[in-house]
């Protein structure tokens, strides 16, 4: 399934894509080629003896209140919660709208959460997801998570991208990782999920440690899509 951006819609609502006849692989799930696409789900049913389970992994880079995207301070004051991305910027509606239709579902903040100078737009987000969990109900299946940490070898020991791809290793010994703008910006989501009674999975210590085996370097913000990743800390999101 995918969610496409509505041109010159009134209200920000996803348009619906069936892609589910595309064969596996053939879906262009990058930036450069969603730039009108809100979200992009994909699927894996799993079947086990006599039990089974469906997982939908709903990819987005960013969310947003009800613009596509804001470039300028005088868009952002309009615009509430916006974002920069250019691609797979879902309206916090669209995803709601979607996780409501799951027992459980878990949420974290994309790639906002990698900058400390987004901590104001970190803030609103945040603010705007738990009271829309709060108005629509869905706050007793929907979790937020913290987002894992970045892995770069930067020189000032964070892990913090220092722009460029230059090096062909992440880095698992960083001394000040606990100082990295990913791990402030979870506390301040913490904060905020806390203030409103929405549950919020801890996740970031554990790959912190162990994590960095699992980026695709150079990329060293990115993890393996892989069931394996996310098996150590699936008690963590169960008991949030």
């Amino acid at each position: 399934m995918r969610f496409d951006w509505v041109p010159n819609a009134t209200v920000p609502e996803g348009k619906e894509v069936n892609i589910s006849d595309v064969r596996w692989g053939s879906v262009m799930s990058e930036g450069s080629s969603n730039q009108n696409t809100q979200a992009i789900v994909f699927r894996a049913s799993i079947h086990m003896g006599n039990h089974s389970t469906t997982l939908d992994y709903f990819r987005h880079y960013a969310l947003t209140s009800r613009c596509q995207i804001c470039t300028t301070r005088q868009e952002e004051a309009s615009c509430g919660a916006c974002s920069i991305e250019t691609a797979l910027v879902t309206p916090i509606d669209t995803l709601l709208s979607w996780a409501k239709k799951y027992d459980h579902a878990y949420v974290d903040l994309g790639h906002d959460v990698m900058m400390r100078s987004n901590s104001q737009q970190v803030d609103l987000k945040a603010h705007a997801l738990c009271s829309a969990l709060k108005v629509k109900s869905i706050d007793n299946k929907v979790v937020l998570v913290e987002h894992p940490p970045q892995h770069f070898p930067s020189p000032d020991g964070t892990g913090n991208y220092q722009g460029g791809h230059a090096h062909r290793s992440c880095e698992c010994s960083l001394p000040r990782i606990s100082e990295q703008d990913v791990s402030k910006n979870n506390e301040r989501i913490g904060r905020i999920a806390s203030n409103f009674g929405i549950r919020f999975a801890r996740i970031w210590q554990f790959f912190s440690a162990t994590g960095c085996q699992q980026h695709r370097p150079p990329d060293c913000s990115h993890y393996h899509i892989s069931p394996i990743l996310w098996a150590p800390v699936a008690a963590a999101l169960a008991e949030a």
